[in-house]
């Protein structure tokens, strides 16, 4: 009969562990890295193209802002010609284009007062028939 005491398993164990890592073993690695954590935005438009007077929504994706202070911020260069409305706390933006030509809006991810990220859409506005 063979007995085994806790201690001297446990000892085995560790010595053994001890023998791996000093070997030159390493741990298993991985192609999770930490750009997979970094923050990122995605906008999806309801078009590129429109008439003039019409509005185009542009919906928000986040990804890895959990616990962080992070915002959503919107701008087009439309200027005058273009109105610029939110909604849900900045994660859907609608912009209504009063007059042709091409405009950007640029959807911005902040987090802890900083751009981590920013998403432009160029829309075509057309005149009317």
């Amino acid at each position: 009969m063979i007995r085994y005491s806790t201690a001297g398993v446990l000892f085995g164990i560790l010595a053994g562990c001890t023998l791996v890592a000093s070997n030159g073993c390493t741990a298993p690695t991985s192609d999770y890295s930490k750009n997979d954590h970094a923050l990122k935005l995605s906008v999806q438009p309801s078009s590129r193209k429109c008439m003039e007077g019409e509005t185009v929504t542009f919906l928000s994706r986040t990804e890895n802002t959990l616990g962080r202070d992070a915002r959503l911020e919107w701008t087009t260069t439309g200027g005058d010609d273009a109105v610029l409305k939110t909604e849900q706390e900045n994660r859907v933006a609608r912009v209504t284009f009063k007059k042709p030509g091409t405009y950007s809006v640029d959807g911005i991810l902040m987090a802890d007062g900083k751009e981590v990220d920013r998403s432009t859409t160029v829309v075509t506005v057309t005149p009317l028939p």
